[in-house]
Formats: structure tokens, C-alpha cells, sequence
């Protein structure tokens, strides 16, 4: 799958790297101080897919998501959670389990059914919302600075949490195909009952918020006119830095009640670069 990114001009830094201190992000084609809200944001969305290289027919969703990425660029993001393979963790798998993923390929929009996006999403992505995210992040060796930014314009009173993904793209490993000798879908037709190579993309590495659901904001922070911000220390050792990005979401606190316990907006950049609200 393409890449989902924003190209940053630069990131201009004064005082430390909170977005409750005064800096600028500049990027193409806004700039702005993230000290200073919009009056509402852009609605985003996300797809948590769950996939491993040993499962026949996993190969079908980028074939099935790709034409949704591509029809709304910069705003629909992917974490591919990887099951008993050579890209899964401990992390992927857990998230699994939270959210009763019984079998594979599965993919949650917004931690509700594939087809969410079809029945609620279209209008869904066209309502503003008044809460928004931006990310602030840089790379210094074999460790990942990461400041995310939960901006509210108007009071919210359910418990919120702010959950942080790194995911990589191009890695390469064999990947079993049940369509060879089916039609269904013309790009895996006649590839091969393993395809070897294959590139995996949006491959979920690492959850840098303290739980996998999320860590909670405080209530006193998701009022008209809060920021709050919070920063995190990822590891990268054996990653490609230049391949990552970064999701981060705004959720419901808790995230163990299925598929249903909402996804309320999200944003993603370059790890090493950084985005401001939109």
C-alpha cells in the first residue's frame, strides 16, 4: 500500500518539545502554532487490520483497503497487526486478544466492523469534529522522540485516552496466497500459492503509549479550549526509521469492550517529521 505521509518543510522548536510550549510545525501547505486551535478539525480515520504472512487469504486487503486510502489521501491510516509471524509481538498479538479478533484477515474502521466505513463513514469524514491531533517527532539514533498534541474545542465528559502506534513499511517476507487459481482478485491470480518476494506495509511495531488501549487524559484536559500533550520514548533497534510512521488517536479509555468502544479522530506523519492541526 502507498505510503501515507505529508512531506514536512521543517519543524521549528522553541523551548522544550511540548505542545503546551510555543513552537511552530511548518509543512506544505499550512503553518501552524500549535499553542493556537482551530475553531474545529478535520475527521480522520483508521483501519486496525489483522494479518499474518501463514494466512492464505490476508494478501486480499490491501486489494480491498487501497482504493479507500487512495480516495481520501492524508486522511485514512493503517496499522497491520501481524499474528504468529515473522513481523507479530507481543503488542499485536495482545491487541488481538482485547479486541476478540477471532480470525484472520479482520480489519477494524475506527474499532467498529470492516464495513463502518461504508455505512458511516463517508458521511462521517465530511462532519468536523472538535477534537484533533498533531504529532511532533524526531529519530537520534536507535531511539524515537514522540510528542503528541489532543487539542478539544468544545467540553467532552466521557473518559478519553491518547494512544500512540509505530509502524514500519517494505519489509519483506514469503506470503501464503488462497487466490492463485481465483479470479476474485486479478493481482493475485497466477502469483503464486506462496509470493515470494512480497512487501508488507503499515506493519504495527511498537504501541508507545504505557497500555495498548491507550493512556487517559486527564478529564480536566478534554474541555472547549484544552491542549493536552504528552510525550514518549520509543525503541527502534532493528527498524528502518526512514520506512516508520506515527498514529496517534484520541479513543475511548478503557478499549476492552470488542469492537465498539470508538475511535474519535487520528493523525499520522513520517516518524522524524511532524504535523500540525488540521
Amino acid at each position: 500500500m502507498k505510503k501515507l505521509s505529508i512531506l514536512l518543510l521543517g519543524v521549528l522548536l522553541i523551548g522544550l518539545t511540548s505542545c503546551k510550549k510555543t513552537y511552530t510545525v511548518q509543512s506544505d501547505p499550512y503553518t501552524m502554532d500549535l499553542t493556537k486551535l482551530p475553531s474545529t478539525f478535520q475527521q480522520n480515520v483508521l483501519f486496525e487490520t489483522y494479518t499474518a504472512t501463514w494466512c492464505g487469504y490476508c494478501p486480499r486487503e490491501p486489494y480491498e483497503l487501497d482504493p479507500i486510502v487512495e480516495a481520501f489521501p492524508g486522511r485514512v491510516f493503517i496499522a497491520a497487526m501481524h499474528q504468529s509471524d515473522e513481523m507479530s509481538n507481543t503488542q499485536s498479538e495482545s491487541l488481538a486478544s482485547t479486541f476478540n479478533v477471532s480470525g484472520i484477515p479482520d480489519a477494524h474502521c475506527n474499532r467498529n466492523g470492516l464495513n463502518y466505513f461504508t455505512t458511516g463513514s463517508g458521511a462521517y469524514l465530511n462532519t468536523p469534529t472538535h477534537m484533533g491531533v498533531a504529532i511532533v517527532s524526531s529519530v537520534s539514533g536507535n531511539t524515537a522522540k514522540i510528542t503528541v498534541c489532543a487539542g478539544f474545542t468544545q467540553d467532552y465528559t466521557q473518559p478519553l485516552a491518547l494512544t500512540v502506534y509505530v509502524t514500519e513499511d517494505g519489509l519483506s517476507y514469503p506470503q501464503h496466497n488462497y487466490y492463485n487459481t481465483s479470479s476474485q482478485y486479478p493481482e493475485l491470480q497466477g502469483a503464486g500459492d506462496i509470493i515470494d518476494p512480497y512487501t508488507h506495509y503499515h506493519v504495527f511495531r511498537r504501541c508507545a503509549t504505557t497500555a495498548i488501549t491507550g493512556d487517559a487524559i486527564p478529564a480536566s484536559s478534554t474541555m472547549n479550549g484544552k491542549i493536552y500533550s504528552k510525550s514518549y520514548s520509543v525503541d527502534i533497534t532493528g527498524f528502518n526509521a526512514k520506512k516508520m510512521h506515527v498514529i496517534a488517536m484520541i479513543n475511548k479509555q478503557g478499549g476492552i469492550n470488542a469492537m465498539n468502544d470508538g475511535l474519535f479522530n487520528v493523525q499520522s506523519c513520517n516518524l522524524g517529521s511532524s504535523i500540525g492541526w488540521k
